[in-house]
């Protein structure tokens, strides 16, 4: 079979055939299945592994296949793209903005201080209530920090 439709239709065909076995056969089939997923996943990775490092990046530099690009996130064999640093962190302060603002605060990037340090602003509106402050700010640090490990140190200033 050449035509990956045509392949998609005999599976389809013999999952039918197969869903009308009694639960000890379809129990076999079930492990045949997960025993050559096994063997792929493994002779997959295996190949990839030993293709050589500059061959993989020219073979992402092309329109590579979705499934085959996932597979390769999935069994880390390559890594995702990450966009810059400072992209980054401006979409994680623009996603909790509005959060803040419920609380009467203006959440401003004041510097990035390389390699790890962020400092920031909550401005300096009505609410003064510490504990309100503390609970924020431990907010802004986990989604700061989940999107930006990078980030190490930050520091509120006024």
């Amino acid at each position: 079979m050449t035509n990956l439709e045509e392949l998609v239709q005999n599976i389809e065909h013999l999952e039918t055939i197969i869903a009308q076995w009694d639960g000890k056969q379809r129990d076999v089939v079930s492990e045949l299945q997960m025993a050559i997923k096994s063997l792929h996943s493994h002779a997959f990775t295996h190949f990839i592994e030993n293709i050589k490092p500059e061959s993989i990046s020219s073979l992402l530099h092309r329109d590579v296949d979705t499934m085959v690009y996932k597979l390769l996130l999935d069994k880390k064999i390559i890594e995702a793209p990450k966009e810059p640093l400072i992209q980054r962190l401006q979409q994680v302060l623009d996603q909790i903005r509005p959060y803040i603002k419920k609380y009467n605060k203006n959440l401003e990037l004041v510097a990035f201080k390389p390699p790890d340090t962020l400092e920031i602003s909550l401005g300096d509106n009505a609410n003064h209530d510490t504990s309100v402050n503390l609970n924020l700010l431990a907010k802004i640090k986990t989604s700061i920090q989940y999107y930006c490990p990078e980030i190490i140190k930050i520091t509120t200033v006024k």
